[in-house]
């Protein structure tokens, strides 16, 4: 027969739980990798803008295709909205934000994680569309912090080797 828990250590159990994350999360790794980054002003020329709503699928179609620019994923504050939003974009060889989806990234901040390209190669069709920063692609895919930091580009800082 079990013995009977008394409230007191089945809270103290819910604390332990909530206070200490069992997984490594999208906020723990932006927390660690993540960096403020500069938009351009102006576009490059080659630049066609992707759908709306398609920020992760329309900046991965450009990184996965141009040896000029790296995937980068994390938040962006949309000045308009006036609140930060899951999003993903591209970086130069100087490490300037080149969106692929936004028409007005200069009047944006952005927050995110630089991807090395062979991850995003690697993890691309692994994660069905979803953000590299979800947090059940993470546990599926990659769910240590070590896992997940060989796929960070750390070479960024100011400028990039693409």
């Amino acid at each position: 027969m079990c013995e009977k828990m008394n409230f007191k250590t089945i809270r103290e159990y819910i604390e332990l739980i909530v206070g200490t994350p069992r997984r490594f999360s999208p906020e723990q790794a932006l927390l660690a990798h993540g960096r403020e980054w500069k938009a351009s002003i102006g576009t490059p020329a080659w630049l066609v803008r992707g759908p709306k709503k398609n920020c992760f699928g329309n900046a991965r179609g450009y990184a996965l295709t141009r040896d000029d620019v790296l995937y980068v994923e994390g938040y962006a504050l949309d000045r308009q909205l006036g609140i930060p939003l899951a999003h993903a974009w591209l970086i130069d060889e100087f490490g300037t934000v080149i969106d692929p989806t936004w028409d007005d990234p200069e009047e944006n901040s952005y927050f995110g994680i630089a991807f090395k390209k062979s991850f995003v190669s690697e993890y691309a069709g692994a994660t069905e569309g979803e953000p590299f920063l979800h947090p059940v692609v993470m546990r599926r895919n990659y769910g240590s912090q070590d896992d997940f930091k060989r796929g960070v580009e750390t070479s960024c800082d100011p400028g990039c080797a693409l």
